[in-house]
């Protein structure tokens, strides 16, 4: 029903705008587009990842030019169906590539695979001090492939669980527990959080950013407690 209400909305802002920039766009046309097709390509419609893959593997292969705006929605989206064969062209392009705006826009797209393996390789370049890309960086590729699904956040979810004793100052540094506590939306994931000793971490967490839904559990589970205050 939900996918169904977002296509309603989506639908003719998706086929006025189109899949590129154009000289003609407006600011609000440039930015809208960029909500619009990460909107159609998390939830598939509209063909938009065989339109983004279209995109990618073009670029790769000739160069061809997605706009800068555009970079992210594009590389995520293409990301979530591409074959195995797409995502190992692109990472390595990623390798290639020196230090810089772009180098995090690639970890972010290649942070979108359904592939339960390759978005591990990518959790570990994000939460590896030296990756060639910015704390700041990271933040952001972390929370735009958290957007995608649940099943996307439950995955981290269980990596931070297996990984969070032997790299605490990363985590600390990109304060992951706020990241992650804006994407709670079940006690089962409360419970996840709970399979390890995450007190401290939480003790330097802003709790109350924790999503509306959770709060409203008003749960407590061994002395961690999420009020609805």
């Amino acid at each position: 029903m939900f996918k169904n209400y977002i296509k309603n909305l989506l639908e003719d802002l998706y086929r006025s705008l189109g899949f590129e920039e154009t000289e003609l766009d407006e600011y609000l046309n440039k930015h809208s587009r960029i909500s619009i097709i990460t909107w159609a390509c998390n939830l598939n419609l509209f063909n938009c990842r065989d339109q983004a893959l279209k995109a990618v593997r073009s670029w790769l292969s000739n160069g061809t030019k997605i706009a800068i705006n555009l970079e992210v929605p594009i590389m995520c989206g293409a990301m979530q169906m591409a074959p195995v064969d797409d995502w190992k062209m692109l990472y390595a392009k990623y390798e290639s590539i020196p230090d810089g705006e772009r180098k995090w826009k690639l970890l972010t797209g290649l942070g979108c695979t359904s592939h339960k393996m390759f978005l591990e390789k990518i959790l570990d370049l994000i939460f590896m001090k030296s990756s060639g890309v910015s704390v700041a960086d990271k933040k952001i590729a972390l929370m735009r492939i958290l957007q995608i699904d649940q099943t996307r956040v439950e995955m981290i979810f269980k990596y931070f669980i297996r990984h969070v004793s032997s790299t605490n100052e990363i985590y600390q540094e990109l304060r992951v527990a706020d990241v992650l506590c804006k994407y709670i939306t079940s006690q089962q994931q409360l419970e996840l959080l709970n399979m390890v000793s995450l007190s401290q971490l939480f003790q330097l967490s802003r709790l109350e950013e924790v999503s509306p839904s959770v709060r409203l559990l008003r749960v407590n589970i061994h002395g961690v407690h999420f009020s609805s205050a």
